[in-house]
């Protein structure tokens, strides 16, 4: 297959909310851009090329998951963009069902200056709690994945808000699906030791 123009493909366990154990084995996860609907279809054999007498066996599958890129967080919480998830993106869902394939909305929050208004006020916080839990709920999703922008100028304050928006978030999760993931990357300043507490 064509991997390299279906879908990004990386290597990745995911920086999670606690450290993964030394033994967690290595997973390959895609990448599906919002802007493409067809890349996700050969790498889940929903458009498998014409079959030979010689080779009549489906491709294998090599993806462990998909991450849905992205849906946006603006300052007060509110969803920006939604990239029409999940109404356009049924039959990925249902493709990804059928292979068994975790599938993970991206939930961004791009602009750095958006940071500090949004954790630093306890209803934007919230809007932001229903905005992710909205995106996870829509399409029976197997976890989020958040992609966080921080500025290096952020507070204690706002990192610890952060920090606690986090584990309601996971606690959530949680309670609607015990095997729910809920996967963190981040561009600037960030105290890891807090990931493991």
């Amino acid at each position: 297959m064509r991997i390299a123009t279906l879908l990004f493909l990386f290597c990745a366990i995911g920086t999670r909310l606690h450290a993964a154990p030394a033994t967690t084995p290595l997973e390959v996860w895609g990448l599906q851009p919002w802007w493409d609907n067809s890349t996700w279809q050969s790498a889940l054999g929903a458009s498998a090329p014409p079959t030979t007498s010689e080779n009549t066996a489906p491709a294998p599958i090599l993806l462990d998951r998909i991450l849905f890129w992205n849906a946006t967080l603006g300052s007060d919480g509110l969803l920006v963009h939604t990239r029409e998830w999940p109404a356009k993106w049924w039959e990925l869902l249902e493709a990804a069902e059928k292979v068994r394939v975790p599938i993970i909305p991206v939930l961004a929050l791009t602009d750095e200056k958006d940071f500090a208004p949004l954790f630093g006020s306890d209803a934007h916080m919230a809007r932001a709690h229903k905005s992710a839990l909205w995106l996870y709920d829509s399409a029976q999703a197997d976890g989020l994945q958040l992609d966080v922008s921080i500025p290096h100028d952020a507070s204690e304050a706002q990192l610890y808000a952060f920090r606690q928006w986090l584990i309601a978030l996971k606690a959530q999760l949680s309670k609607r699906d015990a095997r729910a993931t809920l996967n963190l990357a981040w561009r600037g300043e960030y105290p890891t030791q807090w990931l493991d507490k």
